[in-house]
């Protein structure tokens, strides 16, 4: 394990995605010995639904679930990673259509973290994204969007406003303030690919 790599028991991964994320969660939250309720208040989350969370009954969304690594000091895809198929980190991998963990997104959206490459680059699958913008994210590495399906605005924390249509795609610093929503109503494919300089490190204090 490098320096400053977060620590954590390995996931059961006979258990299915949700509880293995958050079997995550818990492990991370007692090595930093806070409570949930700590946890809770940190994240702008009641404590009952962060417990939910931990035992795999309840899912966070994609925004809760940055609120809550920010919280426990490590990345949004370091816990969802914990859900990932056993393969993952083999030289050869295949993900299917029902592995892995989806979390809600905006408005009626869902994501979904593929393959990753630790170190190196994390992809993440967005369908349907909500109409309406949700808050700024900033984190580091490069990001990486291309549209598949549909059309999407991106705007930057500069004021800049692009939209992008089905086979067009853009890049920017991820330390960049920025946000999405689908550019129409109707369906929406969106890859996102991001660099994973840290690896998933754990941070202190939290950039994201």
């Amino acid at each position: 394990m490098r320096p400053g790599h977060a620590a954590a028991a390995p996931p059961d991964r006979e258990a299915p995605p949700e509880r293995r994320l958050g079997e995550r969660i818990r492990s991370r939250r007692r090595e930093r010995g806070l409570t949930l309720v700590e946890v809770a208040e940190r994240a702008n989350l009641s404590h009952p639904f962060l417990s939910q969370v931990e035992r795999g009954r309840a899912q966070p969304s994609m925004a809760s679930l940055f609120r809550i690594a920010r919280a426990l000091g490590v990345t949004q895809d370091w816990l969802l990673a914990a859900g990932g198929p056993s393969t993952a980190t083999e030289p050869v991998a295949v993900l299917r259509q029902d592995e892995g963990i989806s979390v809600p997104a905006t408005g009626d959206g869902v994501a979904r973290q593929l393959l990753a490459e630790p170190g190196r680059f994390i992809p993440t699958e967005f369908v349907n994204p909500g109409t309406s913008f949700q808050e700024f994210f900033e984190h580091e590495g490069v990001e990486f969007v291309y549209i598949a399906q549909g059309a999407l605005d991106v705007e930057l924390g500069d004021g800049r406003l692009i939209t992008l249509a089905t086979g067009e795609c853009m890049r920017y610093p991820g330390s960049v303030p920025h946000r999405w929503r689908a550019a129409r109503p109707g369906p929406t494919r969106v890859l996102m690919i991001h660099t994973d300089p840290a690896g998933g490190a754990a941070l202190d204090p939290p950039a994201h």
